[in-house]
This record gives C-alpha cells, structure tokens and sequence, in this order.
C-alpha cells in the first residue's frame, strides 16, 4: 500500500489550521490521509483521535482527547470533526466492571469541552485507555482478509511476530476498550492491535509514526495474501447470457423498484455497480455459498443486511412472470430474515449467568455476549435486501436514497474482493448471525428509529425536459428540494451541465443530466435507456420543453408548422410514451405532468404555430388520464402565461407589449391581479400537481388571472 505522507503537505496542513495546535493539524491530515484510501475506509468507518490539552473557561489547562465525532468522514474531516473531550475522567471509567452502551455516550457527551460538539465515536474509550498521543484505527480490507480466517491468530503471529497483539470479537463499547488496553499491557512494546474480525489499531508518539506504521502492517498484510494463489471462479451457466448486461438490467430493475414500493409503501432507487470483478462473482457457482456466510466487519450490516439476494431470474422475456419470479424471491429473503429476527430476538432475551469480574478480566470477549447492551426495544427493519447480486450484472443495491445505494455498493464492492481473497487465502469465517444481530439492532442505533422525517419526494425519481432554464430549472431546483432524484434533458448540453453543477453545489441534489434533442425519438429513448440504468425507473415525467413559434396561419408553411408539432406536441408524446412503459412495468402508477399553455384556450394573434400543437397537449394529457387511469397513472397539465423565459426574446417582448400599449414591465403584469408570474410559480404549480394524488385530467391557469384563457 502506498505511503501517501509527503512533508510538503504535512506543512500545508499547519499552515492552513493555524487556529489549532501543530499537533491537531497534523492529526487532521493523518486522518484525511486514511480516509482518502478506499481500501482503508468507507463511509464514516474508521476513527482517530490525539490526546493534548486545552483550555477551559477560566484558562486552565485540561487533559483533551481529540476523537473523530459522528457524523464526519476521515477524507473530508476538519479539526471541529474531532471534538475534545476531557481525558481524565474517561480514564477513571475503566475502574468499572460494566458500562451501558447509553451511559458509555452519556458520559462522553457531558465531558465534552464544548456541548454543542457532535457525539465522540462510539470508540473513543478505546482510544483513551490506550496511553499513545495518537491512534489510528481502519477497516483495511487486508486486515480482514487474514482477520476472517479461522486461524486468523495464527496467520498474524507469522506476519507480524509479537508486534502487533490480537483481540478476539467484541462489540465496539466499554469491553472491547478494556480488552485492548489490557492486550496491550501485555506487551507495551506493540505498535498495534489486530482486532480479530474488525479492524487495524495503530498508535505512537506522532502522527506520521502512527500512520507510517498503519500502512506498513496493510503492506504486509497484502504481501502474505499476494503470495497465495487466486482462486478461480466457475461461471454458473458454463457460458455468458443470452442478453447483454444492460438489457437484464433494465428489465428487472423497474420490477425491483415496483416491488419495493409495493411492499413498504415508500419510493427506492436502484442502483447497478458496473464492475467485472462484481459480474464474474454474481455469475459464479461459488457465489451462492460465499456470499451468504455474513460480512466482512460487522460495521456493514446497517448499510448491506448480513447477506445479499441472489437473483437469477429465467423469465425475462415475460414480464408477468418476471414480476412474480422477483417476488417470490424477495418474500423468501423477508422470510428468512423475519426468522433471522425472531430467533435472535428471542436469544437475547434470556439472560445468561453472569461471569465474575475476574473473568471478566480473562476473557473479556466472552463477557461481551453477556453485557447488556441497552433497554431499548427491538423493533423489527424492514425486510427487504439493500445488496442483490444479479446473474449476469453483477451488483445491484437498492435503498430510499441514491446515497444510500452508493454506500451500500461501495461497502459491497469490497466485500466482495475480501471474500474472494479470503478464500484463496484460506476460508472465510466472519462473525455469526448472533453477533451481526447485536450490531443490526444495536440500542444506539434502534433508538434513532422515527426520529427522521423523509422529504416529500424522498425516494422519487423525476424527468423533466427543457431543464437547463427558466421554467425547466426552477422546477428541477423545488423538485429537489423536496427531496427527488432528477433526470434532466435539454438540448443545450453546456447549459444543462451548468445547471447540473449549480443544483449539486445549492442543493446537494441528486441529479444525472443527457443533452438530449426531444424531436429524435430514438435518441429519447436511449435517454430513457440511461434513466433506467441510474436510476432503476420513474415516478414521475414533467414534459417541460417547447418554443414558441410564432406567424400568421394562412401564411405558415407546413414545413414550419410540422416542425412546431414536433417539438410542441410529438416530443410531448414520445416522452409520456416512454414514462407510460416504465410506469406499467413498476405497478406504481406515475405522474405525467405537462407544460400546456393558455394559447390552448386563448391563442394569441399570429400565434397559431404555437397555440394548436398546445391545444393537442391538452387533448394529449386527457387522453392519457382516461386511457391508463386504472393502472394508477395521472396525467396533468399547466397553462401559464406571460412567465420571463428564453421563449420571450427582448423583441417578442416589445412586439408583444407594443401590441398592446403597455411596457414591458405592465405587459407581465396585466392579468387580474395584477402581478407578474415566475418561473417559480408555474414549478410550485408542478408540485402541487405532483402531490395531488386523487387528481387527473386536469388543467390549471396559473397567469394571474385570465378569464378568457380559464378552461370550460
């Protein structure tokens, strides 16, 4: 593994923290260095901390630990992600027997330096036993290649001798803290611990010491398993599928999307890993033996349950019988795990005879079966697998959040390479479904259950068309502000992109954009192709784009005027088309959503090129409303005016005004209310649409009032 300290960088980072001692820049920089290393960490795993001192309120110096706080990932971490806690106090907890994983915190929180600080890891005490200024702990994925062997002892002891000292499994808490301070009392001369099925601990005086040696023991870690011979995978069907890995893909993956909001009640996204290593090993023979004996860490069963569904499915030329093969499959999986619940459940409930506190002392990772773990209820998660591996594709995840879907695919992705090293190491032996039971249902973690509310469209995934500008974007940006994926397609590609980078940086929305013309037809559906392959489906389809074309009638050519019904109405069409197969194959119903205009109702002089593809648009959107309102699907339109778009040029403003007698200013504003309509407006009309759940076929003005323009 790569040593990524350079001294150049280490005096960046003290230059650039100067609000805090050298010492905690340091360790800020040591920390982004673990974390910026995939095959060390992911997501919020791993933790550091120093120990220092600090000033109270009255100028006294007090003896700090700074620890990585929760919430904060090692990559990105600044100093206020390592809230201080005052040590001593700490220190005197290991004179207890035994300490609850809600006092453990409850202690920590009220001996922070500061109270608004974020919760100090769940490790902190093993960081304060320890006597080192500063300890670094990982994930690295070949540290748990040999710490899943069986005789994972054994192997260490021949890589590392007696520099490193073993702790058996304990869950991360008051115990494990205690048992690795006592393996190090052993021999105080370690620079680490192994912690057998978990992790790497390294520690030392200074910070590059305690980092170089973290990569020194994952070095030889990868060495020992470099020179064991791979083992190799044997494909499950004896040769490559029939279909392309996109074209299974973007068959089942609707089906996944309905079936889960089917049996929750909520929206999810799908999401597929391309990635060789993953498609060889979901085809793979071994797969079905390897993938089910439980995770690498134990930290990864919040984000990836104890094993993935495995799906093969042989009807993917049926839809019907797709759908109902998927199905079956996931009630198997929730009957599995409901069993998987209530026998563990049942398990813990019994109280085993405790040990006294001079086992304790011995053994202390038998004792961690026995510590309470809390009094908070066990409350049954849902069911359904967040890690699927499809034969023939390889890894799929699924959660209510494409963030969700990305850990879960991050996490699993590795997982897969340590399994497959493992093996070829040896075997691989994690922790029993016991152990990743107290981790899944930890209290800490039951106890935030409900306390969030989703977004609105949480879990939604949104099409919109014309989306770089005007009403396109303010619609994208409310959209997402309520929480939906986005899909957004313009024709402007460099405009598209700009408003792509401005939502990520605003919102931190979830958006993936294709410049896309809406008059091809073929290139709107290779667009619904990689709607499909990002996002798993669609909920919803806000047919936005459109110009207006303006002369008068008698002297319009039919080539101009066919070219206004391509893009004021056929685009309409094929977009809704394309939404409408989504839609039927996830038995979800859908949103069709479309931009109409008040010309439908009250054209406009010279305006016939644009007014009578619209007013199709609204015969369009009744048409849908009747023909699929039993699958669920609810067609809508809205008709505004006189909103300050790219379709008013600064000359169809004046004409327009001109025409008249107003100002330009009075020419947005002459409506009954005497107000101008935004962008804005005709997006929140969208949304109200969106969420109207018993409304379809319907067309609201929203122009300030225009009775000429209402429908009747």
């Amino acid at each position: 593994m790569k040593n990524r300290w350079n001294d150049n960088d280490a005096e960046k980072a003290i230059k650039t923290y100067q609000d805090v001692s050298e010492d905690l820049a340091l360790r800020v920089y040591t920390s982004r260095l673990i974390g910026a290393d995939p095959a060390l960490v992911l997501h919020g795993g791993g933790n550091t901390s120093i120990k220092s001192s600090a000033k109270n309120r009255v100028g006294e110096a007090v003896s700090t630990l700074f620890v990585k706080g929760s919430g904060w990932d090692l990559d990105t971490i600044e100093p206020p992600g390592l809230p201080g806690v005052k040590l001593d106090p700490l220190i005197k907890l290991r004179q207890l027997d035994r300490l609850s994983d809600e006092d453990m915190v409850n202690e920590q929180r009220i001996n922070l330096l500061n109270a608004s600080s974020p919760n100090p890891s769940v490790e902190t005490l093993l960081h304060a036993f320890l006597p080192h200024k500063f300890v670094d702990h990982s994930h690295a994925d070949s540290i748990l290649v040999i710490a899943n062997q069986p005789n994972s002892e054994e192997i260490c002891r021949e890589i590392y001798g007696d520099t490193f000292a073993l702790v058996s499994y304990i869950m991360p808490g008051f115990l494990l803290a205690k048992a690795a301070a006592q393996a190090y009392e052993k021999n105080p001369n370690v620079r680490g611990l192994v912690l057998i099925n978990h992790g790497l601990f390294t520690f030392a005086e200074t910070a590059k010491e305690s980092y170089d040696r973290h990569i020194e023991a994952v070095t030889q870690a990868e060495e020992f398993i470099a020179g064991k011979k791979p083992k190799i995978l044997t494909p499950l069907n004896g040769s490559k599928p029939a279909l392309k890995e996109a074209e299974i893909f973007s068959r089942v993956a609707p089906v996944l999307r309905g079936l889960y909001a089917c049996k929750t009640g909520v929206s999810w996204t799908v999401h597929h890993r391309e990635d060789a290593s993953a498609l060889e090993f979901a085809s793979s023979k071994e797969c079905a033996s390897w993938s089910q004996i439980g995770t690498v860490t134990p930290d990864h069963v919040i984000r990836t349950k104890q094993k993935p569904l495995l799906l093969n499915p042989k009807c993917l030329d049926n839809p019907g019988e797709l759908w109902e093969e998927v199905s079956g499959a996931l009630d198997a999986y929730s009957e599995d795990y409901h069993h998987y619940f209530e026998t563990n459940k049942k398990a813990k409930e019994v109280a085993p005879k405790e040990k006294s506190s001079n086992q304790n002392q011995e053994a202390p990772h038998v004792v961690s079966k026995l510590a309470p773990r809390g009094v908070v209820e066990k409350k049954e998660l849902d069911p359904l697998p967040r890690v699927i591996l499809l034969a023939g594709v390889g890894l799929v995840t699924l959660g209510k959040t494409v963030k969700e879907t990305g850990i879960s695919a991050d996490l699993y992705q590795h997982t897969i390479d340590v399994i497959h090293k493992a093996f070829s190491v040896g075997q691989y032996t994690p922790l029993k479904e016991d152990d990743l039971f107290d981790m899944e249902y930890w209290s800490l973690e039951q106890a935030k259950l409900g306390k969030s509310q989703p977004k609105k469209l949480q879990g939604k995934v949104v099409a919109i068309s014309g989306a770089a500008s005007g009403i396109g974007l303010a619609t994208a940006r409310l959209f997402a502000t309520h929480g939906a994926n986005l899909f957004l397609i313009d024709r402007d590609g460099e405009q598209l992109k700009a408003a792509e980078a401005g939502l990520k940086k605003d919102l931190k929305a979830s958006v993936v954009t294709q410049a896309v013309d809406v008059t091809d037809d073929q290139a709107i559906a290779k667009a619904f192709d990689h709607l499909t392959a990002t996002f798993g489906g669609l909920d919803m389809l806000i047919s936005n784009a459109g110009n207006a074309m303006q002369g008068r009638i008698g002297d319009v050519g039919a080539d101009e005027l066919r070219k206004s019904f391509d893009l004021n109405f056929f685009a309409h069409q094929a977009l809704a088309s394309q939404a409408v197969k989504l839609f039927l194959a996830q038995r979800t119903g859908g949103v069709l959503l479309f931009n109409a205009s008040k010309a439908a109702f009250n054209p406009g002089k010279n305006f016939g090129p644009y007014a009578l593809p619209k007013s199709a648009v609204v015969a369009l959107t009744k048409q849908y409303a009747l023909d699929y309102g039993k699958d669920g699907i609810r067609a809508n339109a809205v008709n505004a005016d006189r909103v300050r778009t790219g379709l008013f040029t600064s000359d169809v403003i004046k004409e327009r005004s001109a025409a008249r007698g107003l100002t330009p200013d009075d020419y947005f504003k002459n409506n009954l209310l005497e107000k101008e309509v935004f962008d804005t407006d005709v997006a929140q009309g969208f949304l109200d649409l969106a969420l109207a759940e018993k409304t379809t076929g319907s067309v609201i003005t929203i122009d300030g009032g225009n009775i000429a323009a209402s429908p009747r």
